[in-house]
C-alpha cells in the first residue's frame, strides 16, 4: 500500500482580503495522524481587495506554516 506522507490542501482566494486569516487559521488548528505533515497553498484569483497583502503578511507572522502563495494575473 501507498503510504501518505504530507497533504496538500489548496486554498482558492477571490476577494477574501477580510475571511482568508480565520482559513488560514483554521487548517493550521489540523492536527493530522500518522506523522502526515500539511502545505497550505493559496491561489489569488486576481483579486481586487487586499487579499494578496493580508496573505503575505499571514505567511510573514507565521514562518513555521507551510503556506505557499501564487496568484493569477487574470480572473
Amino acid at each position: 500500500p501507498v503510504q501518505v506522507r504530507s497533504l496538500s490542501v489548496v486554498v482558492p482566494a477571490y476577494n477574501e482580503g477580510k475571511t482568508i486569516t480565520i482559513i488560514l487559521d483554521k487548517l493550521r488548528e489540523v492536527r493530522l495522524e500518522g506523522g502526515i505533515t500539511m502545505e497550505i497553498i493559496v491561489v489569488n484569483d486576481c483579486s481586487k481587495d487586499n487579499t494578496e497583502e493580508v496573505v503575505k503578511g499571514y505567511i510573514a507572522s507565521h514562518p513555521q506554516a507551510n503556506i505557499q502563495y501564487f496568484k493569477h494575473p487574470v480572473n
